[in-house]
């Protein structure tokens, strides 16, 4: 990829830090592709095995993906996510209002290349989105791979940006997450969203980088910019972002990055959930899940034209 990247440099005259981004992208994109082949086969030796059948927990979910159908009304007992990945910059296209719901998530490329102005752009945004809709109690944002400065990662910190959304001192609202758990909507959900350096370089131990921050081994729901099963440039371990889905139980994993692989899946104990939004429509992904019963009881996914907003 280096190689590729340097002669395309020499033909069209680019910058190093053209060299730099085309060669990171190449990697993502090869990445991408790269299922890892020990993960399926570990898939192959799951189903093979006598094991338990899908909860019934799990296949009382309700999915709706048609395009064009209704959001239902939020059922009582449950909490709303609104759920974006992927805009890649252009959130001011998505529509407007937003669906209500009790927390918004964004899982990844706020921006396109690493551009600082779509950061700040998106904070104002979000800023605006308060005003045209109900309140969200609570913001969720990660990083993805476009979220950064590749030549200059200094001058991009993230942190600071969205709190510039913030618009409570006496509660923290927006929160960003860095490997990190936090317990949102009164402290009835918790949430655990990874950096993409985690993602990145496949550091998803429970003993190592879960449990020290989350003691009690509680997860509700999964934030990460990848899907579980892709295989990491820098090991050739088995991914484990698949396993910890499964050790941890996590009931719901939501995630973007692969842009066309937007939809949903019901495993044996998580409902996992590809949010990457499209730029036919920009609707978002909502989720209700029940707390009390630490499921997912629907989702809102309609599958739109294959046009994304990154090409």
């Amino acid at each position: 990829a280096v190689a590729v990247a340097v002669a395309a440099a020499i033909t069209t005259k680019l910058t190093w830090f053209d060299i730099a981004t085309a060669t990171q992208h190449m990697n993502d994109a090869k990445e991408e592709k790269d299922v890892n082949e020990a993960v399926r086969h570990q898939n192959i030796q799951t189903r093979t095995q006598s094991t338990p059948r899908t909860p019934q927990a799990l296949t009382s979910v309700r999915i709706i993906s048609t395009l064009g159908s209704a959001l239902p009304e939020q059922t009582d007992g449950t909490i709303r996510l609104v759920i974006l990945s992927d805009t890649h910059g252009r959130h001011w296209e998505l529509p407007s209002p937003l669906p209500s719901g009790d927390v918004l998530m964004h899982l990844g490329d706020v921006a396109n290349r690493g551009n600082l102005k779509d950061i700040r752009s998106f904070t104002k945004w979000l800023k605006t989105q308060q005003r045209k809709q109900q309140y969200y109690e609570d913001v969720v944002i990660i990083e993805g791979n476009h979220d950064r400065n590749i030549r200059h990662p200094h001058l991009m910190d993230l942190r600071y940006e969205y709190q510039q959304a913030d618009d409570d001192d006496d509660h923290r609202r927006v929160h960003f997450l860095q490997h990190q758990a936090v317990d949102v909507v009164k402290n009835r959900l918790r949430l655990y969203g990874a950096s993409w350096n985690s993602c990145q370089r496949n550091q998803f131990s429970l003993e190592d980088d879960i449990l020290p921050k989350v003691p009690d081994g509680r997860v509700d729901i999964l934030l990460t910019h990848v899907r579980p099963g892709v295989k990491s440039s820098r090991t050739s371990d088995v991914c484990l972002l698949f396993q910890l889905t499964r050790q941890l139980k996590v009931p719901c994993h939501v995630f973007g990055h692969t842009h066309r692989e937007r939809g949903v899946s019901v495993g044996r104990n998580t409902v996992s959930i590809n949010c990457a939004t499209s730029a036919a429509t920009g609707l978002p992904v909502v989720v209700d899940f029940c707390p009390k019963l630490r499921r997912v009881t629907m989702a809102h996914c309609p599958l739109e034209e294959r046009r994304f907003f990154y090409r």
